[in-house]
């Protein structure tokens, strides 16, 4: 709204493995891109529009929660995959990016954004594996990938977890294509 510059961060971590038998080969290198959220819940928001005679409305009140979003890739030594695109499936998954630092005017944007994207972190966790599966076709089928969110939970006592661990090959399985 005001159109001041943000910049979003996110944690990047690289390892690799090797095995040394004469020469040192690379075995595999895990990818990991971390980010930080916004995630509204859809559950309390149709709650609230059937008790106000609301539904459909997309800016009905719900309760929001920060949320921590992980994504590794575990490939060969050959194979690469851009940051950027693991660092934007992880964002365009929740309600929101989280932004540090907001005006108010910003501030209540970045809400009314988050509460027309309702979403659980189960369902946030599928649509990252959803995008690895339509967009890293070109990696290898038994390469690894783990998707981890945690929703700090606002009204609760308890965080909510929601973590998908296994290979492309299974991911394609689950989601019918392939």
């Amino acid at each position: 709204v005001t159109g001041r510059a943000v910049y979003l961060t996110s944690r990047v971590k690289v390892t690799a493995t090797s095995v040394r038998d004469g020469v040192v080969r690379p075995v595999r290198k895990v990818v990991s891109v971390r980010v930080a959220g916004v995630t509204a819940c859809p559950c309390a928001k149709s709650v609230i529009q059937a008790l106000t005679g609301e539904e459909g409305r997309d800016y009905t009140a719900t309760h929001m929660q920060r949320t921590i979003a992980e994504l590794s890739v575990s490939l060969r030594p050959e194979e690469s995959v851009p940051l950027s695109s693991l660092t934007r499936m992880l964002r365009d998954s929740m309600s929101s990016p989280a932004y540090p630092g907001l005006k108010r005017l910003d501030e209540a944007e970045v809400v009314m954004r988050a509460v027309t994207k309702p979403v659980f972190i189960e369902d946030a966790v599928r649509e990252v594996v959803s995008s690895i599966v339509r967009e890293l076709g070109h990696l290898h089928p038994d390469d690894r990938v783990t998707v981890r969110m945690r929703s700090v939970e606002s009204l609760h006592d308890y965080d909510m977890l929601a973590v998908y661990r296994g290979r492309l090959h299974e991911a394609r399985a689950l989601l019918g294509n392939g």
